[in-house]
């Protein structure tokens, strides 16, 4: 895993269209399945559901063979969920098909499933992967591109892929390119790639962006993109920018465009350049509106007095101004929960939806799920789903969250579930994580649109 300066960062996306209503009274955790290293170690990325209801996600660890797996979660007759392996890594870094599966999955409209693993492939520098379903039930898996080339990037770590209507794949890589960067001996501070079906099954890849080293631009993008109606890209990464003497390394991240040209090429524009007051270290990608506002979070900055100097991080909106200059406001800057790793998600109410990795009720609380209303006078409002660190429930919830068709939400957590006999299988006691289910109030909420493949 790569670390940004001591911090280990993460970033999610979601897939759904929801239509709500404020709830009320209390939301109920429950914890739908636990690893157990056997059948999966440390899921760090999220779910996402398809047309049936079933859920898929991955782990980094564990497994038949240590390297992490992909899985899919169905229901059983008696309404507990039930785990099926559908590809297992492998555990070396000369794994041609990949390790360190540490993102997210996005379907296909053929309902084949695309992710990235950090590590492994024929550069031991990554890989983009694809699992077609067979008719016997089983799942190949097929390499789409190996990272690590010339000119290349390397490192797609925490990465949820975006699938465009053509059948384009879209994503980020922490290090790799052109720019001039150096992070714990890896060249490049990052880029933006296109990978595009051919003939014969051949994927082909264009870098459409390298960050460079230059005081302005940003560097190191952990977390994958969104994309508007016009085919902009935005992202994050959690580097880079102008320098600040707020910030652990003096430059505290950005929030980038990317613009296609007639040409082929892209250009990039730089939305926000964080300040460590207002945020600090973005790991994770950004949600857009109907108004075409931006949603995010920092993993840091914010409030001085929680974990000085750097702060315990931030929810953010960028707003057009139309004229191309975007306005930054945090609605939120946390302090007993900290560190939000995960992508917001939004309901057409405007109410946010996220968790962070650490604090909650008590200072040594494993994380929450909270919620942001708007409130009177510009004012948000935080509300506090769910508070981790019971010896079964999960803890440390770095992914992003879903909804369901009934308004619940689904997500992971990287460790937890298990009581302490077990903590000598997995390092992060007690258990090896968690997929979780918050119930919203039985029929409070209810979506227009279910998950999709």
């Amino acid at each position: 895993m790569l670390r940004h300066k001591g911090l280990t960062l993460a970033g999610v996306a979601f897939a759904l269209v929801a239509l709500a209503t404020p709830a009320s009274g209390a939301d109920k955790e429950k914890v739908l399945f636990r690893f157990n290293y056997a059948n999966g170690m440390y899921p760090y990325g999220p779910v996402i559901f398809d047309q049936s209801g079933n859920l898929y996600g991955m782990t980094a660890f564990g497994s038949a063979y240590e390297g992490g797996n992909v899985y899919e979660l169905s229901h059983t007759p008696e309404g507990h969920w039930k785990e099926t392996v559908l590809y297992t890594f492998c555990p070396n870094w000369n794994c041609e098909s990949g390790i360190l599966a540490y993102g997210g999955l996005v379907f296909d409209t053929a309902g084949n499933l695309y992710g990235v693993a950090l590590g492994g492939g024929a550069y031991n520098s990554g890989v983009v992967f694809e699992l077609s379903p067979n008719l016997d039930g089983s799942w190949t898996e097929s390499v789409l591109h190996d990272f690590g080339g010339a000119g290349d990037g390397i490192a797609p770590e925490y990465e949820t892929l975006l699938l465009d209507s053509a059948g384009n794949l879209y994503g980020t890589t922490a290090i790799g390119g052109s720019g001039s960067c150096d992070l714990d001996g890896y060249p490049g501070c990052g880029t933006v790639f296109e990978l595009s079906p051919g003939q014969g099954g051949i994927w082909n890849e264009k870098i459409l962006y390298s960050f460079q080293n230059n005081g302005k631009d940003g560097n190191y993008p952990y977390a994958g993109l969104i994309a508007d109606n016009s085919g902009n890209l935005y992202g994050t990464t959690s580097g880079g920018g102008l320098s600040s003497r707020h910030c652990f390394n003096r430059t505290c991240g950005v929030v980038f465009k990317l613009s296609p040209n007639a040409d082929g090429n892209w250009t990039e524009t730089i939305l926000h350049s964080f300040g460590g007051r207002d945020g600090e270290s973005p790991t994770a990608g950004l949600t857009i509106d109907a108004a075409g506002n931006l949603y995010g979070v920092t993993a840091l900055g914010g409030r001085y007095d929680c974990s000085p100097p750097y702060g315990c991080g931030t929810v953010f909106e960028l707003t057009p101004d139309g004229n191309g200059s975007w306005t930054e406001k945090v609605l939120r800057a946390f302090y007993k929960g900290r560190y939000p790793r995960g992508a917001v998600i939004l309901d057409p109410s405007g109410n946010i939806y996220g968790t962070t990795w650490v604090g909650g009720r008590h200072y040594d609380q494993m994380g929450t799920v909270f919620e942001l209303s708007p409130g009177t006078n510009g004012k948000w409002i935080q509300t506090i789903l769910h508070n981790f660190g019971a010896a079964r429930d999960g803890q440390l919830p770095g992914g992003g969250l879903v909804f369901d068709s009934a308004g619940n939400l689904y997500g992971t957590t990287e460790a937890g579930g298990l009581p302490g006999d077990h903590k000598a299988t997995c390092d992060l006691e007690p258990g090896c994580g968690t997929v979780f289910e918050v119930t919203r109030n039985a029929g409070k909420r209810t979506l227009t649109a279910a998950a999709r493949p």
